[in-house]
Formats: structure tokens, C-alpha cells, sequence
């Protein structure tokens, strides 16, 4: 069974919450990657894309508008690498949206 499959059979979607929280330092292998500390939007942008890709394949339908705050703790990291939001789905629900790069594992 697909996952959309799986949450379709649930019923209506009432909300969704994806937290994503991850320590980017020296020893992870895609801090080594120049580009990607370079990369506008940091680490953040760079991962979160797939995250949010693998929301709208899970619930079927698009993210019709987002409001977020972000922030920068960790300076060794590119801005920003912190990221808190809320969104609107297409089909009603709404969801929160939430990832870390800077915790310390």
C-alpha cells in the first residue's frame, strides 16, 4: 500500500505537523560539500525541498499558502538553520512545518 493510500483510508485529514531535526556539523558528510555551505538558504532549503516533496506525495495535493519565521543560532552554519512554519493544504487541512539543523546530537 502506497502512503497516500494508507492515510486516505484513515479518513479526513485533520491536520499534519513534519519535524525534522538533525545536527549539521564536521562529521556529517554533506557539511564537507563547499556548495552546500555556500548554498543560499543553507541547509534548510538544501534538505527541506524533500521533505516537503514527501509531504505533497503523502497527502495528494498542494500547499496552497505558508507563513514562517526563521533564524540563525549556529554561525558555523549557512542561514538560516532554523525554520518554523504553518501551512494551508489544498484540501483543507492545515499543518506545521518545522526543521532544525543546528541541534547538537
Amino acid at each position: 500500500l502506497s502512503g497516500e493510500k494508507l492515510i486516505a483510508d484513515i479518513g479526513k485529514m485533520m491536520s499534519v505537523q513534519v519535524i525534522v531535526e538533525g545536527s549539521m556539523n564536521s562529521s556529517n558528510p554533506y557539511f564537507s560539500s563547499s556548495w552546500r555551505r555556500s548554498f543560499t538558504g543553507g541547509f534548510i532549503l538544501d534538505m527541506g525541498v524533500h521533505f516537503i516533496a514527501g509531504l505533497r506525495m503523502l497527502v495528494g495535493c498542494e500547499v496552497v499558502s505558508v507563513s514562517a519565521m526563521t533564524s540563525h543560532v549556529d554561525l558555523i552554519l549557512p542561514p538560516p538553520d532554523n525554520l518554523s512554519s504553518v501551512f494551508h493544504l489544498e484540501n483543507g487541512c492545515s499543518g506545521v512545518f518545522v526543521m532544525v539543523v543546528s541541534s547538537r546530537s
